[in-house]
């Protein structure tokens, strides 16, 4: 019956990539919980995909930046990025 403190520790990016794809702006004030589900489903189908080909850890990562600056790119264009 222990915690493990560390636990959760890294998923930052896939959090704030989940929830940009999901339409949620990065200024607030804008957006759904069921969106952000369909953008973490999204961010997962991805991170499925890419481990079974096998990609490499370091790759994932890299693709995962790649999405998550598209997502804010696509948020700015919006309108909903800080003004």
């Amino acid at each position: 019956m222990t915690a493990i403190p560390a636990s959760g520790s890294g998923s930052e990016i896939d959090i704030t990539t989940s929830v940009l794809i999901g339409g949620l702006a990065l200024g607030g004030g804008k957006g759904k919980i069921s969106s952000v589900f369909i953008g973490m489903t999204i961010l997962m189908v991805i991170n499925n995909g890419m481990t079974l080909l096998s990609i490499q850890s370091y790759y994932q990562m890299l693709v995962r930046g790649i999405v998550l600056l598209l997502a804010v790119f696509v948020d700015t264009i919006r309108g909903g990025g800080f003004k």
